[in-house]
């Protein structure tokens, strides 16, 4: 899921999921590069700024959840996933 800019919101959202099977979803979606790409680049003409964040289920290794944030700002040199 993520929630664009509009009137007086000016930090665009991206909200990525990590589920205890390994699945990682953006809303609905299942996560590739791509898409997060496509979704960061279409709220980073709108917004001035976009957040990222990761929400995991609580039995999700910490390894896992660390790799994906890492992948996420690899994707986009200074990005910060929170």
């Amino acid at each position: 899921m993520y929630s664009p800019c509009g009137g007086s919101v000016t930090e665009g959202n991206i909200f990525v999921y990590l589920e205890s099977s390994g699945l990682v979803r953006i809303g609905e979606e299942i996560y590739s590069k791509d898409l997060f790409l496509r979704i960061h680049e279409h709220l980073s003409e709108t917004c001035e700024s976009v957040a990222v964040m990761l929400v995991a289920d609580t039995d999700v290794a910490h390894k896992q959840v660390y790799e994906l944030k890492t992948e996420l700002e690899s994707l986009k040199a200074g990005l910060e996933v929170e």
